[in-house]
């Protein structure tokens, strides 16, 4: 639940992090999740991969012709 919280003195800051985002906590979360995540997404990726290549008919010359897995000219 979202509120107001009047009885603890709430306003608004605008110094800090808040003088250049609303939501700091939240600009700083969401890359510590990408980051936290990505290991356990690219064991994923590439297990996937490495069973596509070996059990999926055509998936071979799929991946010859599409070279890049996740991202254009790195991977």
């Amino acid at each position: 639940m979202v509120r107001i919280q009047d009885d603890r003195g709430q306003y608004v800051v605008t110094s800090g992090p808040y003088a250049f985002v609303r939501h700091p906590g939240y600009a700083a979360g969401i890359p510590s999740v990408v980051v936290a995540g990505l290991p356990f997404l690219l064991y994923r990726a590439i297990t996937e991969d490495r069973v596509l290549l070996t059990d999926l008919a055509g998936y071979r010359d799929y991946a010859a012709r599409v070279r890049w897995r996740l991202l254009p000219g790195l991977w």
